[in-house]
């Protein structure tokens, strides 16, 4: 017991305890997702080209392609997009100008949280301690679909009154996935 409130009633007495234990070797894992949100470049959205701003032989509002030098060009072999004018033709503020990011599902954790009586096994070193997976542990994250995946940490854990109370997080990447190169 780590705590005891204790209140005498006509008649009887209340004893409020709060205890920490585990009774099973491994409780039921409870489950937590936090949405997040974050910026990605504005060419890898799917409408890019035929919506936003083409290509450089045929820019779409007020795109501005570069080539490897910074000078601009209208050549698709080897320009990239730079960024939108900041005035239209009309001289006109250009609705597009500035607009090189766009906010998207990103960077959200699923946690899953649990008890157990022995300190957890399979924690990976330090010289490789994250991997992409698919699909986290518990069948109830979320499902983005495309190319998102997950990241996963390590189990982290505290002790208390020799119980482990384990946490392990999964966090989820931007539309294009996690760079498998980098993490795998």
């Amino acid at each position: 017991m780590e705590k005891r409130q204790v209140r005498f009633d006509k008649g009887y007495w209340a004893v409020m305890g709060d205890y920490v234990g585990c009774e099973v070797e491994e409780s039921v894992p409870v489950y937590d997702f936090d949405p997040g949100t974050g910026s990605e470049p504005i060419e890898v959205l799917k409408n890019f080209v035929t919506d936003i701003a083409g290509k450089p032989s045929a820019p779409l509002n007020g795109a501005i392609f570069v080539d490897e030098n910074g000078q601009k060009t209208e050549d698709d072999a080897v320009g990239v997009f730079d960024r939108f004018r900041t005035l239209k033709d009309d001289g006109t503020l250009n609705p597009w100008a500035g607009s090189e990011n766009f906010l998207t599902m990103n960077n959200g954790i699923y946690t899953k949280s649990w008890v157990r009586r022995s300190k957890p096994t399979g924690i990976p070193g330090a010289e490789k301690p994250l991997k992409i997976v698919n699909n986290p542990d518990g069948g109830k994250a979320p499902n983005f679909g495309g190319s998102y995946n997950w990241l996963e940490f390590p189990v982290g854990y505290s002790v208390r009154a020799g119980v482990y109370e384990c946490r392990q997080i999964w966090m989820v990447s931007g539309p294009r996935g996690f760079n498998t190169v980098i993490y795998n």
